[in-house]
């Protein structure tokens, strides 16, 4: 007889029918594209980003949600783990080299501004990650929305 797992994604338990998982599978079960990327919480605490095919041991984890940064490359969405983001990280996340040239479009005015190959540009959260300690701690799950951010190729 199988065993049943209960996997918490953003905050919902969703039952699995195996002891591991992988980035895939977890993002096909919280319904969003692998390409916005999966971090795990670990039972210590730590977060880490869940790359793409790796397998990983579901008691290790206490939870699962999509990358906290959301930037748009060439029209997609792609999940990014830190604060900040380079130019560099930019064009290998579009899949081109960064001597092309990377432009940055304003979602509000549709300016285009050609970024420096030095830069280093600041991320907004997409939202405030659900974790069960947030919940003692406010008593409900915030969200709130940034900037989107979205590049293309030069």
């Amino acid at each position: 007889m199988e065993q049943a797992f209960t996997v918490v994604i953003e905050g919902k338990g969703r039952s699995w029918h195996k002891g591991s998982a992988t980035g895939e599978e977890i993002a096909r079960l919280g319904e969003w594209d692998i390409e916005e990327g999966v971090m795990a919480l670990g039972h210590d605490g730590v977060e880490r980003v869940v790359a793409r095919g790796e397998t990983v041991e579901l008691s290790q984890h206490k939870s699962f949600c999509r990358m906290a940064f959301a930037v748009m490359v060439e029209g997609k969405t792609k999940g990014w783990h830190r604060e900040t983001i380079t130019v560099e990280e930019i064009a290998r996340l579009g899949g081109w080299d960064v001597s092309v040239g990377v432009i940055e479009v304003d979602e509000e005015t549709n300016g285009e501004r050609t970024l420096s190959v030095t830069e280093v540009i600041n991320l907004t959260r997409r939202h405030n990650q659900h974790r069960p300690e947030q919940e003692q701690h406010h008593g409900h799950h915030h969200k709130s929305y940034g900037k989107k951010h979205r590049w293309r190729r030069g």
